[in-house]
């Protein structure tokens, strides 16, 4: 199935769904946020150039 790197709401990743990932159980709010907003702009980009 297509995944448009939106979870099921069409939201940015959350702070409880990245610490599900192997090695950010114990990620900070503070750094969990800086990488969600990191991986959000990545897929921008991503998808832009697909464009």
């Amino acid at each position: 199935m297509y995944n448009d790197g939106l979870n099921e709401d069409n939201t940015k990743l959350t702070i409880e769904e990245l610490r599900k990932f192997k090695g950010f159980e114990e990620i900070s709010e503070s750094e969990a946020k800086e990488i969600i907003e990191s991986l959000f702009q990545l897929a921008i980009i991503g998808y832009n150039i697909k464009e």
